[in-house]
């Protein structure tokens, strides 16, 4: 199993750890460790349409550290 330290506070390492999961899954579908199967479950074949979302600015209270996170 992989691991890669990410922070949702700043991003960092966001997109590398979508990338390394996705060249993962990548290598175990050539390698015929996981097979893309049409249906409801499984791994998709094709291209998927992202439904749109709407999102507005909102402000929301710092918590102290210099972050708009409250967890």
């Amino acid at each position: 199993m992989k691991f890669i330290e990410t922070s949702s506070r700043n991003g960092d390492n966001v997109n590398e750890a979508f990338h390394m999961i996705a060249q993962e899954i990548q290598n175990r579908v050539d390698e015929g460790e996981l097979r893309p199967v049409d249906g409801w479950e499984g791994l998709k074949t094709g291209i998927m349409r992202s439904q749109s979302v709407c999102l507005s600015e909102r402000s929301f209270p710092q918590n102290g550290t210099g972050g708009a996170c409250g967890c």
